[in-house]
Parts: structure tokens; C-alpha cells; sequence
């Protein structure tokens, strides 16, 4: 894997092998475009250990300056294989529209990821040196989708203490009041199905992470 160089303020929380993947709508053939595509995908496997997370971004693309996305961890598998086991083609019968084909999902790129924490927040940082040339510009363009980027990321309160285990649930605290809507992404919540994301790309965003 390529190694990231971060500032010195920073702290690598977690970093590993990332993979960029989308699935096209049901009946879909040929060139996918961004109206093609059904579910928007980032499949993370932290180093070190041997599992997958599959976390669907909500809207299908990334966020630019000033914009929040959403996205939660949809699956965890020991193996890249089963993460997406379900996710390849199909064919299967309807009673209204007779035979229908479901495609393969469909690898984009392959780099590394980092969390990492910066002062108060915490970013998901990604390098895609893989990232596909041969994939319409304008579809990696409606994505939002680059080589490298960040975001600040953070984590909602599912506002059921049991969620989660205690010493996490124990992010949402306040200082001035019960609880907080937010807390900072920390690797362990990603081990958790349902987690749910924000993820804010914020304007002048001083973070940077590049592959040597």
C-alpha cells in the first residue's frame, strides 16, 4: 500500500485498503451513467485485521465545499467476496414486467484510506491512485469522485443506548446538556451495522493526504 504523509498535528486513527464500487438499476445495459446507478459504495479493510465494511453513501456522490452527505455501514464480511456476495447479477422473474436482470456491481478504483483526527474533529481521508481512466468522465465528475480528497466525518446518536457499547455511547454526552446529535468518527462505530455518517466537506479545509 502507498504510505500517507499527514501534518504533525494529526493522529492516523486507522488506515487500510479502499475500494470504490457501484451497483447499476435493475435492467440497465451498456455505459453507466450517474442516472444508471442504484447504490454508491466504499468498501474499507482496516490494516491489520482480516474483515470488510461496505458503507453506502445515501445520494450517490461525494460531498464538495460546504455540502453534507450521508451514508451508513450496510455490511461487514470476513472477506471482500462475502461483503459483496450479494451484490452480484441476477436474473429473476416478475409478475408485471416478466424477466429482469439486476447487474453486477462494478469496482471503480482501488487505493487507501486513513481516519484521522485533527484538533476537535476527526477526517476520512483517500488516495485512488487505481482511480479507472476507461470510466466516463462525467460519471466519476457526478460522483464527485477523485484521486484524493477529505471530509470531516462524524457519526449520529441512535439515541438507543444499547446501540452501541457503553464506552462509545459515551461519545454522545454534552458538556452543557444530555446528549449531542453528533460525535466524532472513531474505527470502532464502522464495526457496527447501522452506523450511521455525515460526512461535511468543509470549505478551506487545511487537511491534506497524498501517497508517496
Amino acid at each position: 500500500m502507498d504510505t500517507f504523509h499527514v501534518m504533525d498535528d494529526v493522529q492516523t486513527l486507522e488506515r487500510g485498503e479502499l475500494r470504490v464500487a457501484l451497483r447499476p438499476r435493475v435492467g440497465h445495459e451498456g455505459p453507466v451513467r450517474f442516472i444508471d446507478v442504484q447504490r454508491f459504495f466504499l468498501l474499507t479493510q482496516p490494516s491489520g485485521r482480516d474483515h470488510w465494511r461496505r458503507i453506502v453513501v445515501g445520494r450517490k456522490r461525494m460531498p464538495e465545499a460546504g455540502e453534507r452527505e450521508w451514508a451508513y455501514v450496510d455490511r461487514i464480511a470476513h472477506s471482500i467476496e462475502r461483503v459483496t456476495s450479494d451484490l452480484e447479477a441476477s436474473t429473476y422473474d416478475t409478475k408485471t414486467l416478466g424477466v429482469r436482470h439486476q447487474p453486477g456491481f462494478h469496482t471503480l478504483a482501488r487505493g487507501e484510506y486513513a481516519i484521522a483526527r485533527h484538533a476537535d474533529h476527526v477526517h476520512f481521508l483517500w488516495s485512488l491512485p487505481g482511480l479507472d481512466d476507461d470510466d466516463p468522465v462525467d460519471l466519476r465528475r457526478d460522483l464527485r469522485l477523485t484521486r484524493e480528497g477529505s471530509v470531516i466525518a462524524a457519526v449520529f446518536n441512535p439515541q438507543d443506548y444499547g446501540f452501541y457499547e457503553p464506552e462509545l455511547m459515551r461519545r454522545f454526552q454534552g458538556v452543557r446538556k444530555k446528549s449531542v446529535k453528533f460525535a466524532p468518527l472513531e474505527p470502532p462505530f464502522l464495526d457496527y451495522v447501522g452506523t450511521e455518517l455525515v460526512m461535511v466537506c468543509a470549505a478551506n479545509d487545511p487537511m491534506t493526504l497524498r501517497a508517496a
